[in-house]
């Protein structure tokens, strides 16, 4: 943000000189500012660009639901992955190829896709919380708070 607000002041300075004393100099030149004038406002388009898009990623964050399901997360993952996601950088691509290639099967559409089976789907949560529990339990023992 600074760097965007610096380059405009600059442009203002630029075009209030240039106001003033003409485009060209005695010699029916183009002042040295003009080609100054160019470079920042190059500068500053770049510099927007990267604003415009750090805002439309915050915005975007913002609308995503608060909750989201393992299912919603691995194709957050996919997107970045596959470059469908206009944001994300070629790091950040990476790393979304590298968990969804740590997540093996699970990261896959077909898993996704895999008709629901309550019962399972049941079970498995009821595994999860347990051994998270467990987890927790071990943690505050290490800890020295447990009851």
């Amino acid at each position: 943000m600074h760097e965007t607000a610096r380059c405009i002041a600059i442009l203002e300075a630029i075009d209030r000189e240039l106001d003033q004393r003409g485009l060209v100099d005695k010699e029916s030149k183009p002042r040295y500012l003009l080609n100054h004038r160019s470079r920042t406002s190059r500068q500053l388009e770049q510099w927007l660009g990267k604003v415009s898009a750090a805002i439309e990623r915050k915005a975007a964050s913002e609308q995503a639901p608060s909750r989201a399901d393992f299912a919603d997360y691995v194709r957050a993952l996919q997107r970045i992955a596959l470059g469908h996601d206009a944001t994300a950088t070629a790091r950040d691509r990476l790393a979304a190829l590298k968990e969804l290639l740590e997540l093996g099967a699970k990261g896959t559409t077909s898993y996704l896709e895999r008709p629901a089976q309550p019962e399972l789907t049941e079970r498995a949560h009821a595994i999860r919380e347990a051994h998270e529990r467990r987890e927790l339990e071990r943690r505050e023992r290490e800890l020295g708070i447990a009851d």
